[in-house]
């Protein structure tokens, strides 16, 4: 699953793996890679000139890939046909999505936790209330 996020997340760009319930766990992998994308502008009634050299601005994004390690694919055509099989089932798919979201949220839980980042106080009074 590859979800794309505007900005720049508190991880730096590498392969990050992660087991499940110790060493003998299924193993995933979370890829993490900024990539620059033209900002969106604004609509103006007027066009402006532009030089033909001047370069768009660039807005980071961050592409975060969650990678099923512990479920290989034997060959490209077994890999076709498992896509093939995802898409058609909308379950499938929401339970892939939900599959990397909750990696990329451990890893952004474990990023939090190491930098000694406590919660905001929104957060801890929302919990008290």
């Amino acid at each position: 699953m590859q979800f794309d996020f505007a900005g720049a997340l508190p991880l730096a760009d590498g392969r990050y793996l992660a087991r499940e319930d110790g060493a003998e766990g299924d193993e995933s992998v979370l890829v993490l890679q900024r990539v620059g994308a033209p900002a969106a502008g604004r609509r103006k009634r007027r066009p402006r000139r532009v030089e033909a050299g001047d370069e768009p601005a660039t807005l980071t994004l961050t592409r975060a890939t969650a990678i099923r390690a512990f479920a290989p694919l034997a060959d490209e055509g077994e890999a076709a046909r498992w896509l093939d099989e995802v898409c058609e089932a909308e379950d499938t798919v929401d339970v892939l999505v939900d599959e990397g979201l909750a990696l990329l949220n451990r890893a952004l839980h474990a990023q939090a936790v190491s930098a000694a980042a406590p919660r905001s106080k929104s957060e801890l009074g929302a919990e008290t209330a």
